[in-house]
């Protein structure tokens, strides 16, 4: 295989699609400093920090009165959020609940009151950005409204740890909050859903009725947001064109796309229902050492590759906080796995900041991506399914001068160390790629 790369001609800027869901502890506060992490998403951040960011945590009364600063809860929250805007982290917060996995659901009915909702969405973002109730200015842009309201769509609602009521409740709840909330705060980025799965046949209905029912009442949609589990990069393109066509017929046209959960998932049925199971132990222990093998990282990167060449802005892996099957990039000890170091592969790309033209971006199983100029450049690329093969990366635009080159490798033999340094002309670099790695080189004019 050979890929062609033109160090003189930029496509575009590296976006931040190296983005992670939740936060930080004392172990991994260097490792997610050290990847350089642009955009992190708050979402049931309470199974490893218990009573943060749900909005039932931070006003735990829906009855009391939300104007009052001692009705409200935040002190666990701004501890958990100072830690990662201590980082250089930027934050995309959550309205709303965490997953409940049942059989008890406390906090996914309808809210009793849906401008009161908004309201109470309005001192939080009051307390984050404009240090109402002794708070902080983090100036915090992006705000989602709830996660997978569509998740029990044609389902037993009862049964949803996400939204039990109806579609059209939801429906009303967003576009009444969303409207208000971008009244009173006219330069943030108000939107949502979370979408579970948009292009599943209930979630298409929910997903389109949903567009209707905006076009005839008031609100703000400065973004979508969805979600996409799986092993396949067909379906992240499916899934966004979907996205977007449907947007389109509907008459939405230039929404932002914000892929607010993603991560390495067997595709095929029954699946998720399997981790249900009773004796689905094996089945997870299966699942984790895929997730966090060379094969679960070169998953990672091609799914950034993908969102990069796509309409979505952001992409943020779920996730990186949680002792358990979740957390690919870190185990139950904060010890990097193998998706971390896909990480800090991306962090290279974008610390180059311009994309540049590589052909062809993905052919059989391989995805490749460059970014800098003619002087300073990164290639990397991710063996996710090929064949074990010879790679001929071609590269025109060059100057006529030597470079340094530094050549490091992710796969389940190494973690993103040195291969190989030399010094020379690299207009051809052979490589050789094993099935289930990251490849990248990084080239450095010589003055």
């Amino acid at each position: 295989m050979t890929i062609s790369i033109n160090a003189q001609k930029v496509i575009g800027v590296i976006k931040p699609v190296n983005s992670i869901t939740n936060g930080t502890n004392e172990q991994l506060d260097k490792y997610l400093k050290e990847a350089e992490i642009p955009y992190t998403r708050l979402h049931d951040c309470m199974y490893d920090h218990q009573f943060t960011v749900d909005m039932p945590m931070l006003f735990p009364d829906f009855d009391k009165d939300e104007h009052d600063e001692k009705n409200y809860s935040f002190a666990r929250t701004d501890l958990y959020i100072s830690k990662i805007v201590k980082l250089g982290i930027k934050i995309i917060f959550r309205l709303g609940n965490s997953m409940e996995h049942g059989p008890i659901f406390l906090h996914h009915d309808p809210p009793k009151d849906f401008m009161k909702w908004a309201r109470i969405a309005c001192q939080i973002i009051r307390h984050y950005n404009e240090g109402w109730a002794d708070g902080s200015y983090y100036n915090i842009e992006y705000w989602e409204i709830w996660n997978e309201p569509d998740a029990g769509a044609g389902g037993d609602r009862r049964k949803d740890g996400q939204w039990t009521g109806t579609d059209e409740q939801f429906y009303e709840l967003y576009s009444k909050a969303s409207a208000y909330i971008k009244g009173q705060f006219p330069k943030l980025m108000i939107g949502g859903y979370a979408s579970c799965a948009v292009d599943e046949p209930t979630r298409r209905v929910f997903f389109e009725g949903f567009l209707d029912y905006l076009k005839k009442h008031d609100y703000a949609f400065d973004f979508f947001s969805y979600h996409n589990y799986g092993d396949s990069t067909d379906k992240i393109k499916n899934r966004i064109k979907y996205i977007v066509d449907t947007m389109q017929e509907k008459g939405f046209t230039n929404i932002p796309l914000i892929c607010t959960e993603y991560c390495f998932f067997y595709e095929g049925g029954g699946h998720w229902k399997r981790l249900g199971q009773p004796d689905c132990e094996y089945y997870q222990q299966q699942l984790y050492q895929d997730m966090t093998s060379g094969k679960g990282a070169a998953y990672v990167f091609a799914a950034m590759i993908t969102f990069q060449n796509s309409p979505v802005k952001i992409a943020t892996l779920y996730r990186t906080d949680e002792a358990g099957l979740w957390n690919a990039p870190f185990n139950v000890f904060s010890v990097p796995q193998k998706p971390y170091y896909a990480l800090i592969a991306f962090r290279d790309i974008k610390r180059m900041k311009d994309q540049l033209e590589v052909t062809p971006s993905e052919e059989n199983g391989i995805y490749a991506i460059a970014a800098g100029s003619s002087d300073e450049l990164v290639i990397a690329i991710s063996q996710y399914y090929g064949i074990d093969t010879v790679c001929d990366i071609e590269i025109s635009g060059l100057s006529n001068s030597k470079y340094e080159m530094e050549y490091r490798i992710t796969d389940d033999w190494s973690n993103y160390e040195v291969i190989k340094k030399e010094v020379g002309y690299f207009n051809k670099i052979s490589l050789f790629m094993r099935r289930g790695s990251i490849h990248a080189v990084k080239l450095k004019k010589i003055y």
